[in-house]
């Protein structure tokens, strides 16, 4: 039995928790899981009880995890996302007979709605990328798009992408649900979901709903919590659309939302892996996706099983949700069966059993006349 250190930057309810959570529930059996987290507080928090608190970020925090890594002496430590592997990389920095994974979730290059990057970018990706290929023994790229990087490939790299359980997600759509549209008579809904931040581009998707507004009665319903919050609202009442558009924040199941929504709407400039996505297959909901949502031109097979528009334009946005709820939508049927859980499961077990068995054994303890 293998034993994992698995580090995440926190519990906020993004889909990095929610897959290193599946994962380390999954693997528990046969694994020996120790769970790390910067802060163990945030909308997951009570998924993840187990969750050693490192109490930050800084300094001291690192110097906590390398105690702990220390203490537990890990054959394996891993990084569940981006946004945690420069504190890893500096908290495990020199330690012996460790085997550092480090999973990518998200893109590597990250632009704004008019193709630009900050010009500070570039730089940071670079010397987090150079650290990377002298520290890291292995990478997991959660989509196609992240495995092809030029960038990553002097490192050894497995693909394993997201995953969804499809009973699972299917049992909670069954479920009781707070929020009034889940059972109202009202108009149909647009669903979107996730983080209220740049990256998600709601902004796109509200805009295009007001064009759309103008040729149906719908709705939509943003679920999820973040920075944007105040200016996604400003930008709902200067359109007119208050009452017409809900963003209830996140709620703990959205299942039933999703399952009864007339599309998903996934505008994202850059994604990894949505699990959204995922989601909103297992449950047959109509779906249109931004081509820079991470791989959602591959989980749609080019736009088979929903529609794909580009980024940042809400009269193509609004034209695809206009068919999208229409009587000839295009519906996910049987796709989600390529995602299932049970696949990932057995490469990630595949990939931790070949990465332990590199460790050279320990040398015995010196013998002292």
């Amino acid at each position: 039995m293998a034993r994992l250190l698995l580090y995440l930057h926190d519990l906020s309810a993004t889909g990095v928790t929610r897959n290193a959570l599946a994962l380390a529930a999954a693997l528990a059996s046969d694994h020996d899981i120790t769970l790390a987290t910067g802060r163990a507080t945030g909308t997951l928090a009570a998924e993840a009880a187990g969750a050693i608190d490192l109490g930050g970020h800084g300094p001291r925090a690192a110097h906590r995890l390398r105690t702990l890594a220390r203490a537990l002496s890990p054959a394996l430590a891993l990084s569940a996302g981006n946004r945690g592997h420069p504190f890893f990389f500096a908290a495990l920095a020199g330690l012996p007979h460790l085997r550092r994974l480090y999973r990518f979730s998200n893109d590597i290059d990250h632009r704004d709605s008019r193709g630009r990057r900050r010009w500070w970018k570039p730089l940071a990706d670079s010397a987090q990328l150079a650290l990377l290929r002298h520290s890291a023994d292995h990478l997991i790229a959660v989509s196609q798009p992240l495995a092809a990087d030029p960038r990553l490939a002097a490192i050894p790299l497995t693909l394993i992408p997201n995953s969804i359980d499809i009973a699972a997600t299917r049992g909670a759509a069954a479920l009781p649900c707070p929020h009034p549209w889940a059972t109202d008579q009202g108009p149909p809904f647009i669903i979107g979901i996730g983080r209220l931040t740049p990256q998600k581009d709601f902004a796109t998707l509200i805009a295009a709903f007001a064009l759309l507004r103008r040729q149906r009665a719908l709705r939509l319903l943003i679920l999820g919590d973040g920075p944007q919050r105040p200016a996604l609202d400003a930008q709902v009442a200067a359109l007119g659309l208050t009452g017409w558009v809900s963003l209830p924040g996140s709620l703990p199941n959205p299942m039933p939302l999703l399952a009864r929504a007339a599309v998903f709407g996934l505008p994202s400039l850059w994604e990894g892996a949505s699990n959204a996505l995922l989601e909103a297959l297992a449950l047959n909901t109509p779906i249109v996706a931004s081509r820079t949502a991470g791989n959602a031109v591959t989980v749609l097979d080019h736009g088979a099983h929903g529609l794909l528009v580009p980024p940042g334009d809400p009269a193509a946005l609004a034209q695809a949700l206009l068919l999208q709820t229409g009587a000839e939508a295009i519906r996910p049927g049987t796709r989600a069966s390529h995602f299932s859980r049970e696949t990932a499961l057995d490469q990630w077990r595949r990939l931790l059993a070949n990465e332990a068995a590199r460790l050279p054994p320990l040398a015995p303890p010196a013998r002292f006349p």
